[in-house]
């Protein structure tokens, strides 16, 4: 037989850090928890700079919902119209309405 585990040779060894996040996906209560969760692991501390898009149908590009963040990357761009600021829409239980 031949291969590593069978060579008369000495193995040699190389230490590699391997950094793993989860593989488990989480569950929470609500679209609302799910988000600030999100927030929290990646490690964004306020969350009015992070660059959010919520797409409805990526087959229709039309109307996005985008965070102030992405808003102002965007804002100036041809072809891009910029509506009002509004809150995230999600109802009395914390999940979001449709687009």
């Amino acid at each position: 037989m031949c291969g590593p585990a069978f060579s008369s040779e000495p193995l040699k060894w190389r230490r590699i850090r391997v950094i793993h996040r989860s593989f488990i996906p989480i569950v929470l209560s609500s679209d609302r928890d799910s988000i600030a969760t999100a927030f929290k692991t990646l490690g964004i501390i306020e969350p009015r700079k992070a660059r959010v898009v919520r797409i409805a149908n990526t087959l229709r590009l039309e109307h996005l919902l985008v965070s102030q963040a992405v808003a102002e990357k965007m804002r100036g761009l041809e072809g891009v119209e910029i509506g009002e600021i509004r809150e995230w829409p999600f109802d009395p239980d914390g999940w979001l309405t449709d687009l």
